[in-house]
């Protein structure tokens, strides 16, 4: 297991963490549901890792659900301070509040090693990474990303300039 997370998880910088140990007991609900409309939604159960984490884009404050890898096995947001996140988590693991790191990483660190984690699969037409757009077409070591697809065919679709 990875004790300390990595500076980035969800596109959102880790704040705080909290890896939980025997002192820390899960109530039986964390109100936190995961799946998708076919599979349908299941409550996600305990966890053995927790992290406040502020969102890169937004700024909102979340709580990630992690495996013992940091893997983000689910999320629950819109907290505005680190305070209300920890009391969210106080409920699903009584305990918890023993346990939280400070993850001691700046805003600059969590955005240059977002950065590098996505420097291979930047849009080489508009430079942005993954987080910044939704789809992406790679040929030839050439990738274009849906925001540039869009902005080509609206200047594609446009009327061309008259000869007269």
């Amino acid at each position: 297991m990875s004790e300390k997370p990595p500076p980035v998880l969800a596109n959102a910088r880790v704040l705080e963490y909290a890896v939980l140990d025997e002192s820390v007991t899960y109530s039986g609900h964390s109100s936190l549901f995961v799946g998708n409309i076919n599979e349908g939604l299941k409550e996600l159960g305990p966890v053995p890792c927790l992290a406040i984490a502020q969102d890169l884009r937004t700024g909102e404050i979340m709580l990630l659900h992690c495996d013992e890898e940091w893997d983000v096995l689910g999320r629950g947001g819109g907290y505005d301070s680190t305070a209300k996140a920890k009391t969210s988590a106080e409920r699903a693991y009584h305990g918890v509040s023993s346990c939280w790191m400070d993850a001691k990483i700046s805003h600059e660190e969590a955005l240059k090693f977002r950065d590098e984690m996505w420097a291979e699969q930047r849009c080489s037409f508009c430079d942005k990474i993954p987080p910044d757009f939704n789809k992406m077409i790679e040929r030839n070591n050439v990738r274009i990303c849906d925001l540039c697809i869009a902005e080509f065919q609206k200047i594609l679709a446009e009327e061309p300039p008259s000869d007269e």
